[in-house]
Parts: C-alpha cells; sequence; structure tokens
C-alpha cells in the first residue's frame, strides 16, 4: 500500500503525480486481468456444473438487481465522492473525515433503500416483468431473491470502503480482493452436492461479498481514514453537494446502460445466435478495456481531483495532453494487432457447437469494438474532468446527444449492411464522437489544446496501419500455402499479432513526436 502512495521525481512532460497515477493504472489493470480470469474460470466451472438450465437463467435475471444498482447509484456516488473529497479535505482533517462518515452511512442506506424496493418488486411482480419466464425460473429465482437482496447492501458496503481507499490513493488492493466472491462460488460450486450446487450461485456471491466488507473495513481503519471514536459524526458531514454531482452522473450512467440494451435488442432481429455472438464479443472487449483501460481510470479520477482542489488547472491539462499522447501510442497499434489477429484467428477456427461462420461473426464483431479502444480511454478521461469541473448539466446533454441518440442513428444505419458487426461498430463510432464533444466542452474550462495530442494521434494510427497491412497480405499469403488447420490459424494470429507491435515500437522510436511517449511509458514498465 506503501509503494502505492509514493510519488516520484518529476520527469518533462508530466507531473510527478500524474507517473505514480499511472504506475498504479498498470498495476491495477495486470490485478484486473487476474481477476477478470478468475471469473472466467468460474463461469466455466458453472456451466460445467449446472449448464444452460433454469437455474443459470434464473441466477441472470435476479442479478440485474444489484447489477443496475451497482452500476447506476454506487459507481455514480463513487464518482461523486471522489471529486467532492479533496474539496472537503482543503477546509481541514476533521471536515474530510465527517464528510467520509456521512458518505459511508449514506450509501449503506441507499443500499439497504434499493434491496428492500427491488427484491419486493421483484417477488411481487415476477410474471409481469419476465413473462416469457418458465415456472421453473421462477421457482429459482424467488429462492435466490432473499441472498441477491442482501448483496445490494453488501456491495454497497463495500463500494463504501473502496472509494474511501481510493481517495487515499490504494487501488491494488481492494481490487485483489474481489477475488473472495470468485473464491466463495466457486468452492461452492465445487464442494456443494450437484442438486445444491444452485445455491452457490447466490449465497456464495453474498458471503465472500460480505467477507471481502469486513477485510476492506479492516484495511480502511488500519489507513486511520475511517474511525469509530465520533460515531455521531454520521449525522453531518454536507453531503448535499456529494448529491447534488452524483444525481447528473447517474442520469449520464443510464445513458450508457439503455445504450447496452438497445444494441442487445436490435440483434434479437438479426439470425439466431446474433446475440449471444454480440455478447461474448462484448465480453472479450471487456477484458482487454479492463486490463488498459479501466484501471487507469480509476486512478485518475481521485489525480484530477487533487489537482483542481488545488487550481492547478494548467498541470491538469498538461497531464490530460500527456496522457492522451501516451494512449494513442500504446492502443492504436495494439487495436490494429488486434484486429488482424481477430480475423487471422477466425479463418479455420470453430470451437466445438460453435461453427466456422459463428467464430468469424464474432472475430467481426470483436475487431469492430476494439477499433474504439483508444477512443474509450480519451473520452473517459475527459468525460472524467467534466465530472471534476461540475459540468453537470453539460454532462447529462452530452450522453443523451453525443452517446445515446447517435448509438441509436448509427445503429439503424449500420444493422442492415453489417448486421451484428454493424452494431459493434456503432458503438467504437460513438466513442469517438463521444471524445470530440468532450475535448470541446473540457476546452470551456481547461488550456487543453488538439494541437498538442493531434500529431501524435495522426503519426500513430498512421504507423499502426503502414505496418499491419502489409503483415496481413503477407499472413494470408502465408496461410494459402499451408493445408487449412486451426493450429495453422491460430500460429499466424500470434506471429502477426507479435510482429505488428515489434515493429511498430521499432518504427516509432524514429518519429520525433512518438519518442518522449514511448520512452516514458519504457520507463513506467521497467520501474
Amino acid at each position: 500500500m506503501n509503494a502505492e502512495l509514493s510519488s516520484d521525481a518529476s520527469r518533462p512532460g508530466a507531473s510527478g503525480a500524474l507517473e505514480t497515477a499511472t504506475r498504479t493504472g498498470l498495476r491495477l489493470g495486470a490485478v484486473n486481468l487476474v481477476c477478470r480470469s478468475a471469473s472466467v474460470v468460474k463461469e466455466l466451472a458453472v456451466a460445467y456444473v449446472l449448464g444452460a438450465s433454469a437455474v443459470t437463467d434464473a441466477f441472470a435475471l435476479v442479478m440485474l438487481l444489484p447489477g443496475l444498482v451497482t452500476s447506476l447509484v454506487f459507481q455514480s456516488a463513487r464518482s461523486a465522492f471522489l471529486t467532492e473529497f479533496p474539496f472537503q479535505e482543503k477546509r481541514g482533517p476533521a471536515a474530510g473525515q465527517r464528510f467520509a462518515h456521512a458518505f459511508v452511512l449514506q450509501l449503506g442506506l441507499a443500499g439497504l433503500l434499493a434491496a428492500a424496493c427491488g427484491g419486493t418488486i421483484l417477488w411481487l411482480a415476477w410474471d409481469r416483468l419476465f413473462p416469457w419466464s418458465s415456472p421453473q425460473v421462477a421457482y429459482y429465482a424467488r429462492r435466490m431473491l432473499l441472498p441477491v437482496s442482501l448483496l445490494v447492501v453488501a456491495v454497497a458496503v463495500t463500494s463504501a470502503w473502496t472509494a474511501l481507499l481510493h481517495a487515499r490513493r490504494c487501488f491494488v488492493l481492494p481490487q485483489l480482493t474481489s477475488l473472495l466472491p470468485t473464491a466463495c462460488v466457486l468452492a461452492g460450486i465445487l464442494l456443494l452436492p450437484a442438486p445444491f450446487a444452485w445455491r452457490a450461485l447466490a449465497e456464495g456471491l453474498l458471503y465472500g461479498t460480505a467477507i471481502q466488507a469486513v477485510w476492506l473495513l479492516f484495511v480502511v481503519r488500519r489507513t486511520g481514514f475511517y474511525s469509530a471514536k465520533e460515531p455521531w459524526l454520521v449525522l453531518r458531514g454536507g453531503t448535499s453537494s456529494l448529491w447534488a454531482l452524483a444525481f447528473p452522473v447517474l442520469l449520464a450512467n443510464i445513458a450508457t446502460q439503455v445504450n447496452s440494451y438497445v444494441d442487445r435488442m436490435m440483434a434479437a432481429g438479426l439470425d439466431e445466435g446474433a446475440v449471444a455472438v454480440l455478447h461474448w464479443a462484448s465480453l472479450l472487449h471487456d477484458v482487454a478495456s479492463t486490463t488498459l483501460v479501466a484501471g487507469l481510470l480509476s486512478t485518475m479520477l481521485p489525480h484530477m481531483a487533487e489537482q483542481l482542489a488545488m487550481q492547478r488547472r494548467q498541470e491538469a491539462a498538461d497531464d490530460l495532453h500527456h496522457l492522451i499522447k501516451a494512449g494513442a501510442v500504446v492502443l492504436l497499434p495494439f487495436s490494429c494487432a488486434t484486429i488482424a489477429a481477430a480475423f487471422l484467428f477466425s479463418r479455420n477456427v470453430h470451437f466445438g457447437q460453435l461453427d466456422q461462420k459463428a467464430v468469424q461473426l464474432l472475430a467481426g464483431c470483436f475487431a469492430a469494438y476494439v477499433i474504439g479502444l483508444f477512443a474509450q480511454l480519451a473520452s473517459n478521461c475527459l468525460y472524467q474532468t467534466l465530472v471534476v469541473l461540475r459540468r453537470t448539466r453539460l454532462l447529462v446533454l452530452l450522453s443523451i446527444f453525443a452517446n445515446l441518440l447517435l448509438n441509436v442513428i448509427l445503429n439503424l444505419l449500420l444493422i442492415r449492411p453489417l448486421g451484428a458487426v454493424g452494431l459493434a461498430l456503432a458503438t467504437s463510432l460513438v466513442a469517438l464522437a463521444t471524445l470530440l464533444a468532450n475535448a470541446t466542452a473540457v476546452r470551456l474550462d481547461l488550456p487543453f489544446r488538439w494541437t498538442v495530442i493531434l500529431p501524435s494521434i495522426l503519426w500513430a494510427s498512421g504507423l499502426s496501419l503502414v505496418i499491419t497491412l502489409p503483415v496481413v497480405f503477407t499472413s494470408y499469403g502465408i496461410m494459402e500455402l499451408l493445408p487449412p488447420s486451426p493450429w495453422t490459424s491460430i500460429g499466424m494470429a500470434i506471429v502477426s499479432w507479435s510482429t505488428v507491435l515489434a515493429a511498430f515500437w521499432v518504427a516509432a522510436w524514429r518519429i520525433a513526436c512518438l519518442r518522449p511517449q514511448l520512452e516514458w511509458i519504457r520507463k513506467l514498465v521497467v520501474q
């Protein structure tokens, strides 16, 4: 934990605080990859023991309650807390302590209210909400409702402790504790007799999250950040500003969630299996996004909040410039290499009942999602900056017009010629449009300049394409000379992916505006 809180001497082009935040983000990305891998193992175990059955259908449906509450309420409250906390702490440690106490209590009460209301609604109106579900699915769902409702409360407490630790620049340890719920579910699935294995899903998740909450409380108490010496402090703390900021962030998150449902609904009108393929492609994209983007975004929000609380606006703009340029140098060649590898991989590969045609469709959807990785990083960094700047009204407008409505329009335009791939491509194009809109909005408050970042973006894009195209054509030519085999496709995909990235990094050293970013990234990784 202390390593996370340390700071290096600043180097030209980036503040020392940005280097610390970026290095922590890289560690967090690696931990996210471990957690995602563990989650995949858990899903494989669930599929092996329970299969595609009424139990798994019921669990997927009841988990909509904690999923929606977490992505909408808890994440919005966390973003608002991390934004507001530096301003409260600037008034003195006691004010920051009161604010933290009140936040924990109120988020816990919000979780309790959401659990009671959501669980009651699902219990009473199940047949109206899910009329297509079978009686057996409804039976198991009602059995799971109590532990899943209690899970909402446990997640609320876990989210509160995690936010407090993030405010103290402790990111890796809280993420590692997310392995506990996964481990409890996996242990229950493997140890319980098959007729009772379904209980491991909801109850195992509840017990694991409760253990995680207790562990995080112990970590928080060790930091001295949260103390029970003055319990009456939870009744006051000036959190009105927090919820005033959290509400518009919640509205913006709703637009993002609606986009996912719109994509699934439109895919339902395509050929059979399109919804499943789009879902699997989205999961693969989430693995790449969680590893390369999400960790860095988690560390950037408190970093930007502290800078703007101290009125260091020029430094904040410089760090945004530096981070976006570094993101272009890393993510644009990664996207090109991954797209090439996906198409080569799918040429002669099938997986059980997933035939080659479905694998090719999966590769196309995954490639369309991966195109937007850089735009996702840059637009979300700028989005978090707008949150810290409290441009709440503008955030909601951008979420509606530059995100939700544009996604619907692009879906309608692209679904006919491209099918499910068009839906995935629309998501990436929306990320690009959101990047342009967010950058324009940030310029109203910060000295953010396109002229600083555009050369790096153009050079990284052009160089990635110039390297990727001949590698792909050469790989296809070699595959024509070899007997068709899944192992040939897999081998050429790996070789092509590695070749593109290696050639980009070698060639980029020759380009003046890319070399400083490569050197900075290399030092961060080495250290």
